[in-house]
């Protein structure tokens, strides 16, 4: 499965497409929200994909601290 997590800018590659906000993933400082950032989206700085078996394996490589959206994501 591929998720894309954002850190709040910057655009996504051609090819690759989010799911909608409402399935996104919030952490800030290491707590998780069950919904995407609810902010402005210029503050977002980058974004990585990442290819992972669950929700829980991405959330386990973010760091500590910072604001990160974690979404699902297609390649084509």
């Amino acid at each position: 499965m591929r998720f894309v997590v954002l850190a709040f800018g910057s655009s996504l590659p051609s090819g690759v497409s989010l799911a909608p906000p409402e399935t996104g993933t919030l952490v800030v400082d290491s707590a998780v929200h069950s919904s995407g950032f609810d902010g402005d989206a210029s503050a977002l700085s980058g974004f990585a994909l990442v290819d992972a078996a669950s929700l829980d394996e991405v959330l386990d490589r973010l760091p500590s601290e910072g604001t990160f959206e974690v979404r699902p994501a297609e390649v084509t």
